[in-house]
């Protein structure tokens, strides 16, 4: 990003943003995640130190940039245009439109001010996440609800609370017995734990799923995991591939709690008659124990805002490229050179353009 982009970055934030800001490089800077950019970090310092300037010079003028305080004489043009254009922002922001449309039981509302999280140097937020994914979900021809299904961004957290509660960690082979007396109460109680977070996918079987993406967030920074589920001849139970762009997410514990969340979801199916899977009774009955884990090496980011921007182009680029359920000799086509950082960082534009597009059409209509 060049001086000028950054000069337009930093004034469009208020002192709030850009004190909320300061703190989230340095934590940045201060965790993992610095040690492990290309640079060691040393752009990212340069980064908190033209931010925090910005703020002292602030601090100095003794005006907050989200006043529209002018320091030019009245009469001047100039003056006024900014006033209406500060006008015109505010108007523009309280604007927002749902992603593919309103009447979509799966639609995302994004507001303008949600496209902050697109200007250069900027973290995508969940929103901007999760409207991406269900884009990958609209116009990818082979992204059906047959052979894939997308958790949002909201579901890892609600998950890892619910499989690594008191109650679900303690159930064993009676789940539904000892459940209803340490937590049900009776029968009838709808509030336990893993019966709550099966809303998540209501109505979908996961087991007959090729692909089941699961976008990860913690410590400021963005990973995915993608169960598969292998055709029935392979033998082979589900795989878990951890792709991380900073190699910064602790992927035994990753694994660990979607472990559990397959093992309760297995328990959950064989109390009843189920459907058809596509996997071999032998593999469904030890299911827990074949399991297979693996962290997928991937092209990393350059510097410490993109991962979300990978997370979403790990899912696409993996769309494009599997068109069946997959095999062993499909690991082959991982690695550092899957394809260039700079294709994952350019997606950031992509997306701009989209949700501008459909701004504008709402705007029209």
């Amino acid at each position: 990003m060049d001086g000028e982009e950054l000069k337009e970055g930093l004034l469009n934030l208020s002192n709030a943003e850009l004190t909320d800001k300061i703190a989230r490089l340095k934590k940045s800077l201060s965790g993992s995640i610095g040690a492990r950019l290309p640079d060691g970090g040393e752009k990212l310092r340069a980064n908190i130190k033209l931010h925090e300037d910005e703020l002292e010079w602030r601090k100095r003028l003794g005006s907050d940039q989200g006043e529209a305080v002018v320091l030019v004489d009245e009469g001047d043009p100039d003056a006024i245009k900014v006033t209406e254009r500060v006008d015109q922002v505010v108007e523009r922001k309280a604007t927002k439109i749902y992603y593919p449309s309103r009447a979509d039981p799966e639609s995302v509302e994004i507001c303008c001010s949600d496209m902050e999280s697109l200007a250069p140097e900027a973290y995508l937020s969940s929103t901007i996440m999760n409207c991406y994914i269900r884009y990958l979900q609209k116009t990818k021809p082979h992204a059906d609800v047959d052979e894939y299904h997308f958790f949002n961004t909201y579901f890892y957290q609600k998950l890892k609370d619910a499989v690594l509660s008191k109650v679900i960690s303690s159930l064993r082979e009676n789940f539904f017995m000892q459940a209803q007396q340490i937590y049900f109460g009776t029968q009838n109680e709808k509030e336990a734990s893993f019966v709550r977070l099966r809303r998540w996918w209501k109505g979908v079987n996961i087991f007959e799923k090729a692909y089941i993406f699961l976008p990860i967030h913690e410590d400021l920074h963005w990973s995915l995991i993608i169960i598969c589920i292998p055709d029935k001849e392979d033998q082979l139970g589900p795989i878990l591939l951890h792709l991380d762009s900073l190699g910064l997410h602790c992927s035994k514990s990753l694994f660990a709690t979607i472990r559990k969340f397959l093992v309760q979801e297995w328990k959950f199916l064989r109390q009843g008659e189920g459907p058809a899977l596509p996997i071999s009774d032998k593999i469904w009955e030890n299911l827990p124990r074949r399991i297979d884990e693996n962290i997928i090496q991937v092209p990393q980011q350059r510097n410490e805002y993109d991962c979300g921007l990978f997370v979403l182009f790990f899912m696409e680029r993996f769309i494009d490229e599997v068109h069946r359920r997959l095999k062993k000799k499909d690991f082959t086509m991982f690695g550092r050179r899957w394809f260039k950082p700079e294709e994952a960082s350019c997606l950031r534009i992509k997306i701009r353009r989209i949700l501008e597009e459909e701004f504008k059409n709402a705007s029209e209509e």
